[in-house]
């Protein structure tokens, strides 16, 4: 089996909280495992592009998009599963 392919942002491991199931060390764990059976290399990994706001809002509306600008600078929860840092907007893009 071979056609895994996937992104790996790094600095991925800067978007936690604290018991929050998604988090870094998972992320790391599938990697790993993915590894570990030659299901996966480092060249198979896809890197993340910047996408321009232009094409972002072909699926999302300007102001919702600036809506998660904002409240990623403040860091505000969206809802009760999701979470924002500062730095997410930018690593998300």
């Amino acid at each position: 089996m071979k056609d895994i392919v996937y992104f790996y942002p790094k600095r991925h491991e800067e978007h936690f909280e604290e018991g929050h199931p998604e988090r870094s060390e998972r992320v790391e764990a599938i990697r790993h495992s993915l590894e570990e059976v030659s299901w996966s290399t480092e060249s198979d990994l896809l890197k993340p592009i910047s996408v321009p706001t232009d094409t972002l809002t072909k699926v999302h509306d300007l102001e919702y998009l600036e809506v998660l600008k904002k409240d990623s600078s403040m860091g505000i929860r969206l809802d009760v599963d999701t979470y924002t840092t500062d730095d997410i907007w930018k690593l998300a893009l």
